[in-house]
């Protein structure tokens, strides 16, 4: 009887023993899983962050360019090449307007942000899609100057969209918006 007694004894410390180590092994699988998501969602915002400033720039060159064409257009004196310049300005003018860059950040985004977009939807179901798109770019931390860039506008129509934003959020002027984004 009491080898018995003994032997279930063991056999129950055991079980224990490895139930605790099952414990242990879901919770640090747990906790590396939480730790992968946040590798995953970082590397995910860097990328977007940087595909936003690869568009800020080739717009801001365009922009350059189309500048540079204006001035020399003053200076050319053929009709042929007159043409020629407006011809090259126009398709410039397109490609800052039809961006297909920006629409393809805009489904990046969309897809990126898909529970962030789900969280603020709930929360301020009034929102248009010029403040979701915002929001977006305000949680990726980017400037009113990148965002102006991005989305073609200048950077005090930023402002005042953003201004407008934290408004419709009742957000005071003290609280940090990019902050209460993030925090969706």
């Amino acid at each position: 009887f009491y080898s018995r007694n003994v032997s279930k004894k063991s056999r129950a410390l055991e079980m224990a023993k490895k139930d605790r180590l099952i414990s242990d092994s879901k919770r640090k699988l747990a906790e590396e899983e939480l730790a992968n998501s946040e590798l995953r969602s970082k590397h995910l915002q860097d990328e977007l962050t940087n595909y936003a400033f690869h568009i800020v720039e080739k717009n801001n060159f365009l922009e350059e360019i189309k500048s540079e064409m204006a001035e020399v257009r003053s200076e050319i004196k053929s009709d042929e090449a007159l043409k020629h310049i407006n011809k090259l300005g126009s398709k410039i003018y397109q490609n800052l307007m039809i961006n297909k860059d920006r629409e393809e950040f805009d489904i990046q985004v969309e897809q990126a942000c898909e529970g962030f977009f789900q969280k603020l939807d709930e929360k301020y179901p009034n929102l248009t899609n010029q403040e979701r798109r915002l929001s977006a770019l305000l949680r990726l931390n980017l400037s009113s100057k990148e965002i102006s860039g991005i989305l073609n506008i200048s950077p005090k129509s930023v402002d005042q969209t953003r201004y407008r934003l934290r408004k419709k959020l009742e957000i005071n002027k003290n609280e940090n918006l990019t902050a209460i984004l993030n925090s969706l």
